[in-house]
């Protein structure tokens, strides 16, 4: 979870859709691209896209990101051998991104 610094549900979801390389709204089949520091690229597809969620299938995990006034929450199910580290690693970049 990431504070948005009071920003609308349409500006977190516009960061969103930036920071993953969508556009926006971001469609069913759409491929998302992200490059997290310490992690590997996220390189998926959109399975489900709605006014608060996007969920990406990549050959490693899914992972779900749901924007609200505010907020920012991610998700992710992984996976590969080596998730150690996953978690602060996505936190940072969902910080950094709404920061």
């Amino acid at each position: 979870m990431a504070p948005s610094d009071g920003r609308s549900v349409q500006e977190v979801r516009a960061v969103l859709t930036h920071g993953l390389s969508l556009p926006d709204p971001a469609a069913l089949g759409a491929r998302a691209h992200a490059e997290p520091a310490d992690l590997p690229l996220l390189d998926g597809e959109v399975v489900w896209s709605d006014h608060e969620r996007i969920e990406v299938r990549t050959a490693d995990g899914i992972y779900a990101f749901l924007n609200f006034a505010g907020t920012a929450l991610m998700f992710h199910h992984l996976f590969g051998p080596n998730t150690e580290g996953a978690e602060a690693a996505w936190q940072q970049w969902l910080t950094g991104l709404l920061g």
